[in-house]
């Protein structure tokens, strides 16, 4: 038996969406109290290709450099001048290799109340699911958006220092969203630089291929994707995230 939504989907989206902008303003401002004087250059929101486990994610430059420090097989690959086309920039602007310290939220209960609305309107079957996701992705970039607009993330050269996007976490979606979503969501000069870095995010699954090769470097599918994180954020206590 199907699942309907009591109401439309255009009401529905809406009350999601009111939800997600809600919760996204809360939980950054959150990672910005917990590490406080660092400099954030990404904000993101993310999920699996289905729009399940969505999460909010964030990134600072001094754990992008902890990260490049502590990865041997990076550190071996500048040394000898053998970096892969795309390698730094898959590092700095793939959530999925982000440090899962500043990604997730312990607010389950304010997260819940937006992604509950969302399982609500996946599960409706009579609107075609491809339709529904595409929507919460659509809906993701909107949320973001709506708090560059509020100035939440800075103006001036203090914007430009941050990189709004979505993420398709291990999915091939990966490439179109994310390319929408920072052309969409940021200053023409913050689009272009996240490009030049990262010319080619589209080539995610070559990417996939040489990471998981390497065990230095190799993408950490658990923690990161986006079921487990779903999953860990509403099973952790205070604390554990």
């Amino acid at each position: 038996m199907s699942r309907k939504p009591k109401e439309s989907q255009e009401d529905g989206f809406a009350r999601f969406r009111r939800a997600l902008l809600g919760a996204a303003r809360t939980v950054f401002c959150d990672y910005r109290r917990q590490f406080a004087g660092e400099r954030f250059y990404a904000f993101a929101l993310y999920a699996d290709n289905s729009a399940d486990g969505m999460c909010p994610a964030s990134q600072t430059e001094e754990a992008y450099q902890a990260r490049l420090t502590k990865n041997k097989g990076y550190q071996e690959r500048l040394a000898n001048n053998k970096l892969r086309e795309g390698e730094v920039g898959l590092l700095r602007y793939c959530p999925d290799e982000w440090d899962m310290k500043y990604c997730g939220t312990q607010r389950r209960n304010e997260w819940s109340q937006a992604t509950d609305l969302l399982d609500l309107l996946l599960a409706d079957e009579t609107v075609a699911a491809r339709a529904s996701v595409d929507r919460a992705f659509e809906t993701m970039i909107q949320v973001l958006a709506e708090l560059d607009a509020e100035e939440f993330f800075g103006r001036g050269e203090g914007r430009e220092a941050i990189t709004l996007m979505i993420w398709i976490t291990d999915s091939s979606l990966a490439e179109d969203w994310w390319a929408k979503s920072v052309k969409q969501l940021n200053p023409a000069r913050v689009y272009e630089d996240s490009s030049a870095r990262y010319p080619r995010i589209i080539e995610v699954r070559d990417c996939r291929t040489w990471l998981a090769a390497d065990p230095a470097v190799a993408p950490r599918l658990g923690p990161h994707s986006g079921f487990a994180r779903h999953h860990a954020v509403a099973a952790a206590t205070a604390g554990e995230l």
